[in-house]
């Protein structure tokens, strides 16, 4: 695919209603969430100096990271969000369906991030 072809695809791709109301709305509603977890885990990391970045039921506690570690999974999250998007944006002209599709599976996969993160923020404090 040329650059020129995936620009005319991600024009198209823009003036499809859904895949701009939920691209967009996805990335405010991350960043607002991504924001309440910093807020709560920084001033926990600074005190302690480490903070819990994985638990489950069967093994407890099983990777404890310094503090700025809080930063990698969120960012990792819009980086592969934005690379959802630019794929969505790219095959929107040849495959509708598929592109709808996969911006609708990277916001569902925030959400469950954001589950996640909740109950990483309820282990460290």
């Amino acid at each position: 695919m040329t650059l020129e072809a995936w620009k005319f695809s991600a024009k198209l791709a823009w003036q499809d209603r859904y895949l701009r109301i939920v691209g967009i709305s996805t990335l405010l509603v991350f960043l607002g969430w991504t924001s309440f977890f910093a807020w709560r885990l920084i001033p926990e990391g600074i005190r302690s100096g480490v903070l819990v970045m994985h638990y489950n039921i069967y093994l407890g506690i099983d990777d404890v990271r310094p503090w700025p570690w809080v930063f990698v999974s969120p960012f990792a999250y819009v980086g592969l969000y934005l690379l959802d998007l630019v794929i969505a944006a790219g095959i929107y002209r040849s495959d509708t369906i598929a592109a709808r599709t996969i911006v609708t599976i990277g916001t569902v996969t925030g959400i469950l991030w954001g589950i996640s993160s909740f109950f990483l923020i309820l282990v460290n404090l």
